[in-house]
């Protein structure tokens, strides 16, 4: 069941959908929303450069300045989010942290059930240099399902075309478990795609996700084996129809192509679907 729900914060139209739909989700689930705001102090460091010979007390000053700034803009971004969370009557935190800011997301997340980021967002001081880096850095370390969404949030009229890419692994039965666990499911119709060479095994596991959704009240369900590569299926027959796609995610270290290839990235660059991305 949702009840916490953690929000890490930017300026961007990206960071804004995610504090629309977590207000959205918080008001029908009564959920808990944390603002969280990190000081990226490491950043600002590098954005001082080497430092001179005799130089250390303008850099010192340099960093202060800095430092100033970005609390200032912390500040902010606290502000902005407490008062839409009051606007909408939702319960929430406000946490202001300081260090790396995917490091303090992915320490965070450990204590919620859900974290929502956008697919473009940076948290970091130097945002024109790091910003690729934010939402691969959290998926690929935390624990806690990721809900990455487009730069709008409007709220659902009809029937959500969900598609779950399923291959019977563990982070993808946990991406399954957590979106069967958070949405209303009358709202949703779902496909649950596999690919793999055996077509029985594939049934096996189609047959039993099936049986997993039903228990949880699903009653719109199908299933689609294919012994085609699972990216080129899901792009080329998938995809456009598809509203919210979940997938799990292993280690780059051990099915990098997932993580980091084309599925994942391609799905990032669409930049009008939703991902809820189990690990």
């Amino acid at each position: 069941m949702l009840r916490r729900i953690l929000i890490p914060l930017d300026t961007s139209p990206y960071a804004e959908a995610a504090l629309n739909w977590s207000c959205y989700a918080a008001d029908i689930t009564g959920a808990e929303l944390t603002g969280l705001a990190v000081l990226d102090q490491p950043g600002i460091e590098r954005s001082i450069g080497s430092i001179p010979a005799g130089g250390i007390y303008y850099a010192r000053h340099l960093i202060e300045k800095k430092e100033k700034e970005a609390l200032e803009h912390i500040q902010m971004l606290l502000e902005n989010f407490e008062d839409r969370c009051k606007k909408a009557g939702v319960k929430y935190r406000l946490a202001e942290r300081q260090g790396n800011p995917s490091d303090q997301i992915i320490k965070d997340s450990i204590f919620y059930d859900l974290v929502v980021i956008g697919l473009r967002t940076c948290y970091y001081y130097d945002c024109a240099a790091r910003q690729a880096d934010s939402v691969e850095e959290v998926i690929d370390h935390t624990v806690t399902p990721i809900l990455a969404v487009p730069d709008r949030f409007k709220v659902p009229e009809s029937k959500v075309n969900a598609l779950v890419a399923f291959d019977g692994s563990h982070p993808s039965a946990r991406a399954l478990q957590r979106f069967a666990q958070l949405v209303r499911t009358a709202e949703f119709s779902v496909t649950i795609i596999m690919s793999h060479s055996d077509m029985e095994v594939a049934n096996y596991y189609l047959d039993e996700a099936e049986n997993f959704l039903r228990a949880h009240s699903f009653k719109e369900i199908k299933k689609v084996w294919t012994p085609q590569n699972i990216i080129d299926e899901i792009k080329n027959n998938y995809l456009d129809d598809s509203n919210i796609v979940i997938f799990g995610v292993h280690s780059k270290r051990l099915l990098g192509d997932f993580m980091v290839g084309s599925l994942s990235k391609s799905l990032m660059r669409e930049e009008n679907k939703y991902l809820l991305i189990g690990q």
